[in-house]
C-alpha cells in the first residue's frame, strides 16, 4: 500500500525532529510537505492510534494533548478524514466529546463502585453506537490509497525533496530509528540552550544595571548578596553543559557572563571574611574563587601552593558553614600541613587507585573500553597505563556538624559517572588538625 509506504518514510525522514506532540508534527508538516502528505500522515496516524476497528471514543481519550490543541487535532483529523472521504468517521471524531466514569459520575450520582460501573457501561454503550456508524478500517484503508494513488506525483515529490534514508545500502529501520532519537535528543539540547542563552543574558543585563546603579555603597552592593548568588548558581550550571555540546548562542552568553564577573571581580570575589590576617593566610595558598553566600560556603584553588609536582596535581576546595572562621582557619592549617605530605600520599592513593581498577573493574570493562589501555610483554595491563586515565586530583578538606573531613577525588575514564574518591584517614586528619 503506497500509503503505509509514504507515512514510513514520514517517521523515518527526519523532516520532523523535536516530537513534541501529534498536532505539533501535523502543523509542521504543513509548512514542509504537500497537502496531500499531510492528509496521509493524519490519517494513517489516526489508524495507528486505535488498532482493530476505528473507535472515535476510545481515541477521544488516548490523545495527550489538551485544551485548544486537543480539540486542533480532533478538527485537523475529522478534515483529514473528510478529505479522503471517510465522512462518517470525520463526523463522530468531530462530535465526540471526551468522557470519562468521573465525568460521568456528576449526572449519576455519588462516587459509588456502582456508580463507577454504571458510568463506564454508558461508555462502552456510546463507544458502540458510535463505532457502528464508522467507515470500517478496511473501507478508510481502501479510501486512503485511493487517495494517495490519485496524489502520487504530490507525494513523490515530497520524498524526492527531501531523500529517503530507506533507499541508503545498508538501511536498518532499527538503527534508523534510534539515530532519529539521537538527532530528537540533541535538537532538544539545542532549544534548551537557546532558553539558557536568553535567561543567562537577562541575568547579566539585570544584574549589570544593578550593580552600574549601586555604584560604591557598600549598603547598596550589599542589598545585591541574593542576585549576586543567583547568578553565580546560574553561570555555574550551565557551565556543566559540556563544551563541546554548547551551542554558539550559549557560549557567547556565558562569555557576556564571564566578562561581567571579569568587570566586577570585587563585587563577586569579596573578601571571604572580615578577618584580614585570615584573608592573608588564605591567599598564602594561592589564587583562589568561591561563594560564601551559600550554605555551605566553598573555596576553590585550582593550583594551591605546594599541591603540584612530579608526584602529580590537585587542585583544593574548602567547603565550611557561613561565619564559622575558627573552623575555616584550622582547614587552611590543614592545607598548609598536608602540601609536604602530598609527594607520599599521592604515591599511595594512586596505588589504591589502581587497585581498585583491577579489583573492581577490569573484568566488568568490554573490549572497547579496555582498548585505551597500554599492556605489558603478558597482555597485563599496565600501572602506567591506568593512572595516565585518571585525571587531576582534587583535595576536599570540609567543616560541617562540628566534624572534619577530607577526601582525594579523581575522574577516571572508566568510570566518569562517579571517578574515584579516597577517603583522608581519621589519624591523618587528626595530624592535620592538631594545635601543635
Amino acid at each position: 500500500m503506497f500509503w503505509n509506504d509514504y507515512f514510513d518514510w514520514s517517521e523515518v525522514s527526519g523532516i520532523y525532529l523535536p516530537k513534541i506532540s501529534r498536532i505539533d508534527r501535523y502543523r509542521a508538516y504543513q509548512r514542509l510537505i504537500s497537502e496531500a502528505g499531510w492528509v496521509v500522515v493524519i490519517v494513517a496516524g489516526f489508524l495507528e492510534d486505535v488498532p482493530g476497528e476505528p473507535d472515535p471514543v476510545k481515541w477521544r481519550s488516548w490523545i495527550a494533548e489538551v485544551l485548544d490543541e486537543a480539540d486542533q487535532r480532533v478538527q485537523l483529523t475529522a478534515q483529514a478524514l473528510d478529505t479522503i472521504g471517510a465522512v462518517r468517521t470525520a463526523a463522530a471524531v468531530k462530535t465526540i466529546k471526551p468522557t470519562s466514569p468521573f465525568a460521568l459520575l456528576e449526572q449519576i450520582g455519588p462516587a459509588t463502585v456502582a456508580n463507577l460501573d454504571k458510568a463506564q457501561e454508558m461508555i462502552n454503550e456510546q463507544a458502540r453506537v458510535i463505532t457502528s456508524q464508522c467507515e470500517s478500517r478496511a473501507e478508510i484503508q481502501t479510501l486512503l490509497e485511493r487517495y494517495a494513488a490519485a496524489h502520487t506525483p504530490e507525494l513523490n515529490a515530497d520524498i524526492t525533496r527531501y531523500g529517503d534514508p530507506r533507499q541508503k545500502s545498508g538501511y536498518d529501520r532499527e538503527s534508523r530509528v534510534a539515530e532519529l532519537k539521537e538527532l530528537q535528543l540533541r535538537e532538544w539540547q539545542i532549544r534548551n540552550q537557546l532558553k539558557n542563552a536568553e535567561e543567562l543574558n537577562e541575568a547579566t543585563r539585570t544584574l549589570n544595571e544593578k550593580i552600574s546603579k549601586a555604584g560604591v555603597d557598600p549598603k547598596a552592593l550589599k542589598r545585591l548578596t541574593n542576585d549576586r548568588k543567583s547568578f553565580r548558581e546560574l553561570l555555574s550550571r550551565l557551565k556543566e553543559i559540556a563544551s563541546e555540546k554548547r551551542g554558539p548562542e550559549l557560549n557567547a552568553a556565558l562569555q557576556v557572563g564571564d566578562q561581567l564577573v571579569k568587570a566586577h571581580e570585587v563585587f563577586f570575589n569579596p573578601p571571604p571574611t572580615k578577618d584580614a590576617a585570615l584573608n592573608d593566610s588564605l591567599a598564602e595558598l594561592g589564587k583562589f574563587t568561591g561563594d560564601t553566600d551559600s550554605d555551605p560556603c566553598d573555596l576553590e584553588w585550582e593550583s594551591p601552593a605546594g599541591f603540584s609536582g612530579p608526584w602529580g596535581d590537585f587542585s583544593l576546595v574548602f567547603y565550611y558553614p557561613p561565619g564559622k572562621n575558627k573552623a575555616l582557619s584550622k582547614l587552611v592549617t590543614a592545607a598548609k600541613r598536608l602540601a609536604p605530605k602530598l609527594p607520599e600520599l599521592s604515591l599511595r592513593w594512586y596505588r589504591e587507585l589502581i587497585q581498585n581498577f583491577r579489583q573492581t573493574y577490569v573484568d566488568q570493562l568490554d573490549e572497547d573500553e579496555l582498548a585505551i589501555f597500554e599492556v605489558d610483554a603478558s597482555g597485563v595491563i599496565t600501572d602506567d597505563s591506568i593512572r595516565k586515565h585518571a585525571g587531576k586530583g582534587s583535595i576536599c578538606l570540609q567543616h560541617e556538624d562540628g566534624d572534619f573531613f577530607g577526601h582525594a577525588s579523581f575522574p577516571i575514564a572508566w568510570d566518569e559517572e562517579h571517578g574515584c574518591e579516597i577517603e583522608l584517614e581519621g589519624d591523618l586528619m587528626d595530624e592535620l588538625l592538631s594545635k601543635s
